[in-house]
């Protein structure tokens, strides 16, 4: 899957829109990107249930991860804690980096 920079929603258009709707890890991973592109674009208020859906998601398929893949979900715990810091939430990010330690 490519990686989508932050603020870019560029590549995101049809093939995401299908992957968002299956029940597969990969596109709990595709909604963790697209939330890392929201907030590029400082759209906290959308980034959060896409970001907070995609860890979870991920976390909940983690046996069926394929090893070269297991990184993703860790990478998507640390795409939550950005969008805390970066929105000021300080008391969210403290309590996601703590989740964070713990996977490490």
């Amino acid at each position: 899957m490519p990686s989508v920079q932050p603020g870019s929603t560029r590549g995101l258009g049809e093939n995401t829109a299908i992957s968002l709707t299956d029940d597969a890890w990969s596109s709990f991973h595709a909604r963790s990107l697209l939330g890392a592109s929201l907030l590029g674009q400082q759209r906290f208020a959308e980034a959060e249930p896409l970001r907070l859906a995609g860890y979870e998601g991920l976390r909940s398929r983690a046996e069926k991860l394929p090893l070269e893949d297991k990184p993703l979900l860790k990478e998507a715990l640390q795409r939550i804690v950005q969008l805390y810091e970066a929105s000021g939430k300080a008391a969210q990010a403290a309590d996601w980096k703590r989740r964070l330690d713990c996977l490490k």
